[in-house]
C-alpha cells in the first residue's frame, strides 16, 4: 500500500485477501499517481481499487494524477471503492483523467459504507464527482451507502443500482454543510440531514429517475 511519506507513485490495488484496517496519514502532502493504472480484469483503467473486507481511512491530504502521456497510466478512475472507506480531510482531484466512456468518474462506490468528511472531490470537466451503486451483478451484495459531512462536490453524483436493486440498497446521506456543485441523478435514496447552522446547498438540480 502506499506510503504517507512519497509524494508520486504507481496505481495501488487492494484485495479481498488483505482484510485490511489501515489509517494513511498524509500530512498535507499530494500523493500523484503516473503510470501502471490497476483494476479487475478488463477494466485496468484505476489509480485506486480497493476490494472488500478491507476498512481503510485516507486522511490530510490530496490525491491526484499526472498530466496523461503516453507513458504515464491511462487512468479512467482516480478511485474504485468496494471497501468501507472513509475520506478525511481529503482532495481528490480527477481533473487529469482520461477521457472514458460515457464519462470519467472521480470516485465509485460500490459497496458498504463510505464516509466522506471535511473533503473535496472534484470531476473532470465533463465527468462525475461520484457515484454510490449497488453492483449486484458483480457479486456484491452490501448496499453501498455515501455520507457527505462539511464537504465539497465538484461535479454531478450518481445513485443507482442493477441486478436485484429495488431502490433502497444505494444511499447518499448529508450531515452538516455541504456544497455540490452539480445535478444529483438518484435512482435510490438521497437523505438531506442539516440544521438552521449547517444547511447544504445545491447548485442543480436532484433528478429522480426510479
Amino acid at each position: 500500500i502506499m506510503q504517507s511519506d512519497v509524494t508520486e507513485g504507481e496505481g495501488q490495488f487492494i484485495g479481498t485477501t488483505r482484510n485490511l484496517d489501515s489509517t494513511i496519514d498524509f500530512n498535507g502532502k499530494k500523493f500523484t499517481f503516473y503510470k501502471d493504472s490497476k483494476g479487475s480484469t478488463g477494466t485496468e483503467t484505476q489509480a485506486f481499487h480497493t476490494e472488500k473486507n478491507n476498512s481503510i481511512t485516507l486522511k490530510n491530504g490530496t490525491l491526484d494524477i499526472a498530466n496523461p502521456t503516453d507513458e504515464t497510466g491511462q487512468f479512467k478512475m482516480l478511485i474504485q471503492n468496494y471497501s468501507k472507506l472513509t475520506l478525511d480531510n481529503m482532495i481528490l482531484d480527477g481533473s487529469h483523467l482520461f477521457d472514458a466512456s460515457p464519462y470519467p468518474y472521480t470516485m465509485s462506490n460500490n459497496n458498504a459504507t463510505v464516509n466522506i468528511k471535511n473533503s473535496t472531490i472534484i470531476a473532470k470537466a465533463g465527468g462525475a464527482a461520484f457515484d454510490v451503486y449497488y453492483y449486484n451483478n458483480g457479486g456484491y451484495t452490501t448496499q453501498a451507502d455515501v455520507t457527505l459531512d462539511n464537504s465539497n462536490i465538484q461535479g454531478n453524483i450518481e445513485i443507482g443500482g442493477d441486478g436485484n436493486f429495488d431502490g433502497t440498497q444505494a444511499t447518499l446521506t448529508m450531515t452538516g454543510a455541504n456544497t455540490i456543485n452539480g445535478n444529483i441523478t438518484n435512482a435510490g435514496i438521497v437523505n438531506i440531514n442539516t440544521t438552521d447552522d449547517a444547511t447544504s446547498t445545491i447548485t442543480g438540480r436532484i433528478n429522480n429517475t426510479g
